[in-house]
């Protein structure tokens, strides 16, 4: 199996695995009938696997910015995520998400976590009679992902806040998947599924899910926090729509 480095690899890979007549692809853009699907198929089977769980290793990412005086919520828009974050990943945090720490004074003298509060606490508690200012101890996040921090900032204070990448479509030759390299195979064994549908041949589904499934207990237990292993689908990104490998 040649080196799947880059989106035109993993393409001529999966094409030679279920033997596609005709010559290797040279480019993932522009393609027409059958070099078209290919791209497609590959594509799709890329963001599927990486939209599996939103907790995958490479989807996380950390956000640096600096409040401002008097302002106490920050929408995605604000700081410049609103096409790349998925999932806020603050301690404290129920359901999905919440496993590292919001940091007031990243690796300054007085730098300490913040606390994470429910939405409605905040809301409830504190959105109406909001007038105390100060260094922020507390954040949470609205439905929109917005972010609020309290006490409302009185001066200029740098934030450090965890996140989870939105998966990426493939879409130049160039362009990688955040999938590890020793497992993106596993993008061209669920590509087969698509191809199992144009050619209406099951069997091989049947033996491409073998090696599907084996691949994704290993990268499991290699690229997700603490090593958990999940059912699929479990944690998965709010953008992707997901279809089980039967």
């Amino acid at each position: 199996m040649t080196a799947l480095t880059n989106f035109l690899a993993i393409c001529n890979e999966f094409k030679s695995q279920v033997q596609i007549e005709g010559p290797a692809l040279t480019d993932t853009e522009n393609q027409e009938k059958l070099a078209d699907l290919i791209v497609t198929w590959c594509a799709k089977a890329q963001l599927y696997v990486e939209g599996l769980h939103h907790d995958w290793r490479w989807l996380r990412a950390t956000k640096s910015f600096s409040t401002e005086a008097d302002k106490y919520e920050y929408t995605l828009s604000d700081l410049s995520l609103s096409a790349t974050l998925n999932l806020w990943d603050i301690e404290g945090k129920h359901g999905e998400g919440g496993n590292s720490k919001a940091i007031y004074k990243p690796g300054q003298s007085g730098g300490r976590a913040l606390t994470w509060m429910e939405y409605e606490t905040w809301r409830m508690k504190y959105q109406q009679w909001n007038t105390q200012t100060g260094p922020p101890t507390k954040i949470t996040e609205d439905d929109d992902l917005s972010l609020i921090l309290y006490p409302t900032p009185d001066d200029v204070y740098p934030l450090q806040v965890p996140y989870f990448l939105e998966p990426v479509r493939m879409v130049s030759k160039t362009s990688e998947p955040g999938i590890p390299t020793r497992y993106r195979d596993i993008i061209c064994e669920y590509a087969k599924k698509y191809y199992e549908e144009y050619e209406d041949a099951p069997e091989i589904s049947f033996y491409s899910s073998l090696k599907f499934n084996e691949l994704l207990r290993q990268m499991q237990s290699t690229e997700l926090r603490r090593g958990q292993i999940r059912t699929e689908g479990a944690g998965q990104s709010r953008h992707v729509k997901m279809r089980p490998f039967a």
